[in-house]
């Protein structure tokens, strides 16, 4: 891969990153409170505030760029920050701000499905998996089935999809980080395609 095509592949990462940063769930999520209201008495019904559904198909549409393995991926992304001649300094940076992505995804999801082995212990990645890969985006079998286990436990999936939202914003502010580290790596990269002109 050239500097040229490396600063190439930056830019349209960033471009997503900002069409995430103005999609409507994102200013949604940062003008609105996550709400579950489980009222007591089963008599009141009860209320929650999410995104609206097209908002969220929209921001997901984007927004699996950034976790599937194509070319503006995070974890494509990382191969230019390891093999090109970019500062130290923004290296390390970019690496602990993905590892620390990587420790919140891989952590135990807050949310539980009780009396489900499969959904007992899922990490945070687990659940944005089952929501985008077996409902919103694909249709993966076993992650479709785990997504039916879900919306049966009346109890929980509001307070789940509650947990799947913050999930998604979390890793946006991520990707927008990176869009950050992203415009100093193609300042970097540029300047050595001057030196090597000259």
């Amino acid at each position: 891969m050239t500097n040229q095509e490396a600063i190439e592949i930056l830019e349209i990462f960033n471009e997503n990153a900002d069409k995430l940063k103005n999609s409507r769930f994102v200013k949604w999520i940062e003008s609105n409170a996550l709400k579950v209201h489980m009222p007591v008495n089963p008599e009141i019904v009860k209320s929650n505030s999410f995104p609206d559904d097209e908002e969220i198909d929209a921001f997901v549409l984007t927004f699996r760029k950034f976790i599937q393995n194509n070319d503006n991926s995070i974890r494509n992304i990382s191969k230019i920050y390891n093999e090109f001649p970019l500062s130290q300094g923004l290296k390390d940076v970019f690496d602990r701000s993905r590892s620390n992505l990587n420790g919140y995804l891989d952590s135990s999801c807050r949310a539980k499905v009780v009396g489900e082995k499969d959904l007992e212990n899922m990490t945070s990645r687990e659940l944005m998996d089952i929501y985008i890969y077996g409902f919103l985006s694909h249709n993966d079998p076993q992650k479709y089935k785990k997504y039916i286990l879900i919306e049966k436990d009346e109890l929980f999936k509001d307070f789940l999809w509650l947990e799947f939202n913050v999930i998604l914003h979390a890793v946006f502010r991520a990707i927008y980080y990176f869009m950050h580290c992203n415009k100093r790596a193609i300042r970097e990269l540029q300047q050595l395609n001057i030196v090597s002109q000259n």
